[in-house]
């Protein structure tokens, strides 16, 4: 996507309040911890004219635990530095439908240059089995006023495929969804330990699916 040069990276919290059937980050980070808005700007400053990739586990899941959210943290550093673009490392999909009133008008901006937001699945039934609590067609339906609004926004996504019980039907639907981004991973699905859907069966309802994607 061209945005590679003078990039700056600034972790913005760790970990995440949402609860995915197959992550272990909850387990592993706790509770979110959100960096104070003042200490995020401050690092982005020493960038003013570059890119910034802001860091997180979940981006939307930042400012929950200070009663703050990204739509301000953006809001606020576009606002302090005009000259900044920013790329968005992981942005759940529920909460870039939820907080989607107050990033619409950021993204017409022009200077959200990159989002990464991770579909994993683009069927409605595999999406209950992970845990994910969002509807796909809201999801898609965003992703697409996104591209209207910023052209230039380069959309990237995370599909996980082989998911317990996934069929071919889901697969396709997943295929079908990934198309509305300019660029998308994926991934392989394989058990996390201690995770619930390590306890899915049947491991692999479609075995194809790998080869579909060489």
């Amino acid at each position: 996507n061209g945005l590679k040069n003078d990039e700056n990276y600034v972790l913005i919290s760790q970990g995440c309040v949402n609860n995915c059937s197959f992550c272990s980050i909850k387990a592993a980070k706790g509770a979110v911890v959100s960096r104070p808005a003042d200490d995020i700007l401050a690092d982005i400053k020493s960038a003013a004219s570059g890119v910034v990739t802001l860091l997180a586990d979940d981006c939307g899941s930042y400012g929950l635990d200070i009663g703050s959210d990204l739509p301000h943290l953006l809001r606020r550093a576009l606002d302090s530095f005009p000259r900044v673009r920013i790329k968005i490392s992981s942005l759940y999909p529920g909460a870039f439908v939820k907080m989607f009133g107050a990033l619409a008008p950021l993204f017409a901006t022009g200077r959200i240059v990159y989002a990464n937001i991770p579909l994993q699945s683009g069927s409605s039934t595999v999406l209950r089995s992970m845990g994910r609590v969002y509807d796909i067609d809201r999801v898609l339906k965003c992703v697409r006023r996104v591209k209207k609004l910023s052209p230039g926004t380069w959309l990237y996504t995370h599909i996980m495929i082989n998911f317990p019980a996934e069929t071919r039907t889901d697969f396709m639907k997943s295929l079908k969804a990934s198309l509305c981004f300019d660029e998308r991973m994926f991934i392989q699905y394989s058990d996390n330990p201690g995770t619930r859907s390590a306890g899915i069966v049947p491991k692999v309802a479609n075995p194809e699916g790998r080869r579909r994607l060489a």
